[in-house]
């Protein structure tokens, strides 16, 4: 088919075509009707009145007859967009074969209401997921308006909060809360928060999260019980603890009993004192070493708070650098570096990084600091070493209490020093440098 011949076919199919072709048969009758009276010698004005009366209330005809249809398509088109307005995307129009743009509006209709009821069934399917998600959650959670009340509690919130009873629709303020637990949930940071219920006591983990629903504030509650976990877990490291502590004791105690039986046997067989004073050196020296290991764990059980006073960091980098050698490559071009901490902790903090670090050196010269002033940022200070780094799994349990892949290692240094840091705000991370060595970076709030 030629363009012109596709051109014409959509031309007499659309309804601007159709409304032209319907108006030239009245006006074709209209015209003859005026021919007529013109040719019995009628007057022009009765030619046109002949005309018009003969052409309108035929065209009225046919134009009422052509567009009922199109009414009524039009008069379902509007009650089917009415049925979307309430949520109804199921009504369907028959397009009757028609190719003119009511055809297409149809088409399109019913694409657009397939595609809403697609939409809505997957919206409904993931509602009653999250749903499910949320009432079987082992956590307590609630949805609180910007006035207070509760919107939204599931299963676990109404075993905690409401002994099973119903809780949409109160007020929050008003339930029969510990005042505690109201004060956490009022906080903007997650709260860990032990509570004494019925003579046992429960530890919670308490999340708030505000957004908007529906252009309304909103608050999220999240309660958690963390008790039996928390349990698990101070078992587990009372059992690790246990397991070192024999393990240390065993190895220092073995010697001692068995020179303790040949000075024994020594003194029997009247053997030269020289050799029995060797023997009593012995033990002296393994007494030591397991005082050394119980006073490391006893210090880190006792570490107080830190108390904070300002100090320049640059100072107190160049004492550390007297006590344990190491190169400073970078410090701040502006001066001293402000920074509040406790002198005595943190100095002990970066004693156990620098010496842990020569170790892994085997030699001072290989160990460099570095200071970088944040701003308001802060401070980060970095310890690099050119040892052998860390396997993966040592790197990610390095900074655990009581891990350590030394033969006579405690576990301690790099806990106690994250400890500290922590203690002072601060955060503290170890990573394998690319050239090789490790990287231990420490960073520190100015204020």
């Amino acid at each position: 088919m030629t363009p012109a011949a596709r051109h014409r076919r959509a031309l007499r199919s659309s309804i601007p075509g159709r409304l032209t072709l319907l108006l030239l048969l009245p006006l074709t009758v209209g015209a003859g009707a005026a021919a007529l009276a013109s040719a019995a010698g009628a007057s022009p004005w009765m030619v046109f009145l002949v005309g018009c009366g003969v052409g309108f209330p035929l065209a009225a005809v046919l134009l009422s007859r052509a567009l009922a249809p199109s009414l009524a398509l039009l008069e379902a088109l509007s009650d089917g967009v009415d049925s979307w307005l309430s949520r109804d995307f199921s009504l369907r129009l028959a397009q009757g074969g028609r190719r003119d743009e009511l055809g297409r509006l149809v088409e399109l209709y019913n694409s657009m209401g397939s595609v809403l009821r697609r939409e809505r069934n997957e919206l409904r399917q993931r509602e009653i997921l999250l749903g499910s998600v949320i009432e079987t959650s082992p956590a307590a959670v609630l949805l609180l308006s910007s006035r207070g009340y509760v919107e939204l509690a599931n299963r676990q919130a109404r075993r905690l909060l409401g002994e099973n009873r119903r809780l949409e629709g109160q007020n929050w303020a008003e339930l029969p809360l510990p005042a505690e637990l109201q004060h956490a949930t009022e906080a903007s940071t997650d709260q860990l928060l032990t509570l004494d219920l019925e003579g046992v006591e429960e530890t919670f983990h308490i999340s708030r999260r505000d957004l908007e629903l529906n252009a309304r504030p909103h608050r999220l509650l999240m309660i958690h019980r963390v008790t039996t976990e928390l349990r698990r877990q101070e078992i587990a490291a009372w059992k690790k603890v246990l397991r070192v502590i024999a393990h240390e004791l065993n190895n220092s105690l073995a010697p001692i009993r068995s020179v303790a039986r040949t000075a024994r046997q020594m003194l029997e067989a009247d053997h030269p004192r020289e050799r029995l004073s060797e023997a009593l050196e012995t033990i002296d020296d393994s007494a030591a070493r397991l005082h050394q290991f119980i006073d490391g764990y006893v210090r880190f059980a006792r570490l107080p708070a830190p108390r904070l006073e300002s100090i320049d960091l640059l100072d107190l980098v160049h004492e550390l650098q007297r006590l344990e050698p190491f190169t400073l490559t970078q410090v701040p071009e502006d001066g001293p570096v402000p920074c509040r901490a406790d002198p005595a902790q943190l100095q002990q903090a970066l004693i156990n990084l620098v010496r842990n670090a020569r170790e892994a050196s085997g030699t001072s010269e290989a160990l460099e600091l570095r200071i970088e002033s944040l701003g308001p940022g802060g401070v980060r200070l970095e310890i690099l070493d050119r040892g052998p780094g860390m396997e993966p799994e040592t790197l990610r349990r390095a900074l655990l209490p009581f891990y350590s892949t030394k033969p006579e290692g405690t576990g301690l240094g790099l806990a106690l020093a994250r400890e500290i840091v922590e203690a002072h705000g601060g955060r503290l991370s170890l990573a394998n440098r690319p050239e090789g060595g490790l990287r231990v970076s420490c960073w520190l709030p100015q204020s």
